[in-house]
């Protein structure tokens, strides 16, 4: 009964076979002849036989993909704008235009990928290069006016530690008047920054490049490294790039000197950020890698260059201050809160620093209430405040000082 059942089913879904047509040989009547001849070839007309349909079957057929893969299809022609009709599309901002930069050196250079990032990185810090001369002016500028900054910063911080608002408007202006004498402009040591946005750029473009990948970049290396979408085998470039920063820190920066710079500070530069530079720089893309390469060794050039007498010279800014030249460091009595940078500093670290500062401005904030309680007139005077009657004499001499003035103006006007 169940094989009844599913013949009936599935009878109107078979096909059946085609018929197969017999016809007959066509007779053919011709009149007799003389001459024996071979009889005529008469060929039957073709019988069209219909093809068998062949039902739907849910059986997967498995099928190589070597046909699709083995295809090759014609290639984009490079142009302004090629990175992006590949996929990489970063909107607006420096990364879209470092990318149209970087289309432009590659087409109109001529040279290969490899070629377009290390002039990329090249121009760009050759474009930066004011900016960065600029900046070591004003250093240098701040180095030699140190000996009257400090003194002057320390009575600030005390005023402020003291609240004293006219003293903290008093040494801010004389602060000023100092740095304007000097031809400091302290805005030029932030310009140099903008390399940040830039360095955040390339660091998005190589490694979209890589990843997607572009075509080319897999023979557009140098020497041991020709595919620039896979990392330095031999960690060349990683090595080089964490010495680089190593040595331009260690002279300076990018400045080619920084004085005011703390020897804890210091010593993270020199050795930290360039071991951390390193390990992530040994994971990165060939694209990644030869970009830092070519930024750190131009640093450490220009590192070098900044320190020599000559090239300050050429370029017109203000030589590096003397380190042998032992500049009378102001008196401490003279200038209380001030620390003589001749002494050797204390290392306390980071945490114990910042606890030693609370604690030295809460003492002193507790002393300062202590003598004002005690003797708040002498407090006053020797804080530099004013007291109600100091404050009553200086109005009534300016007073006076302007009615003077005003019958001056008036004894010049008649005289003329």
């Amino acid at each position: 009964p169940l094989g009844c059942v599913l013949s009936k089913r599935f009878a109107s879904t078979d096909h059946p076979p085609p018929p197969i047509v017999n016809s007959p040989p066509p007779i053919v009547n011709s009149p007799p002849s003389i001459v024996n001849s071979p009889p005529p070839n008469v060929n039957p007309p073709p019988v069209a036989v219909a093809e068998p349909v062949h039902a739907p079957s849910d059986e997967f057929v498995s099928s190589s993909l070597d046909s699709i893969t083995g295809l090759e299809y014609p290639r984009i022609a490079e142009h302004v704008g090629y990175l992006k009709d590949l996929g990489l599309d970063f909107g607006w901002g420096p990364t879209a235009m470092l990318q149209t930069f970087l289309e432009y050196v590659h087409i109109y250079s001529g040279a290969d990928w490899g070629g377009a990032i290390i002039i990329s990185a090249c121009i760009i810090r050759l474009a930066l290069l004011k900016t960065f001369l600029n900046a070591s002016d004003t250093q240098a500028r701040v180095a030699v006016l140190a000996p009257h900054i400090n003194p002057l910063k320390a009575q600030l911080k005390q005023a402020r530690a003291t609240r004293d608002i006219d003293q903290v408007r008093n040494i801010s202006m004389d602060l000023k008047q100092l740095y304007t004498a000097g031809g400091v402009q302290l805005w030029r040591l932030f310009v140099p920054l903008v390399q940040i946005p830039i360095g955040f750029g390339t660091f998005r473009l190589m490694r979209g490049m890589a990843e997607l990948p572009v075509p080319g970049l897999d023979s557009a290396g140098l020497l041991w490294l020709t595919d620039l979408s896979e990392s330095d085998p031999y960690y060349i470039l990683p090595i080089f790039t964490g010495l680089a920063f190593h040595l331009t820190f260690k002279h300076g920066g990018d400045l080619g000197s920084n004085p005011l710079q703390s020897p804890g500070m210091k010593k993270t530069l020199i050795y930290v950020v360039p071991a951390i530079t390193t390990i992530f720089n040994l994971f990165w893309p060939g694209t990644l890698q030869l970009s830092f390469a070519c930024t750190s060794f131009f640093s450490l050039v220009q590192s070098y260059s900044l320190r020599q007498p000559g090239v300050r010279r050429f370029f017109n800014i203000q030589p590096l201050p003397d380190s042998n030249n032992d500049t009378p460091s102001p008196s401490p009595d003279a200038t209380p809160g001030y620390e003589d940078p001749s002494k050797p500093p204390v290392n306390r670290g980071f945490i114990g620093g910042a606890v030693a500062e609370v604690k030295g401005a809460a003492s002193q904030v507790i002393k300062t209430a202590q003598n004002l309680r005690e003797n708040p007139e002498d407090e006053l005077k020797g804080s530099g405040r004013r007291s109600p009657a100091d404050a009553k004499r200086a109005k009534a001499y300016e007073d006076r000082r302007r009615k003077e003035l005003a019958e001056e103006k008036v004894s010049a006007k008649r005289r003329t």
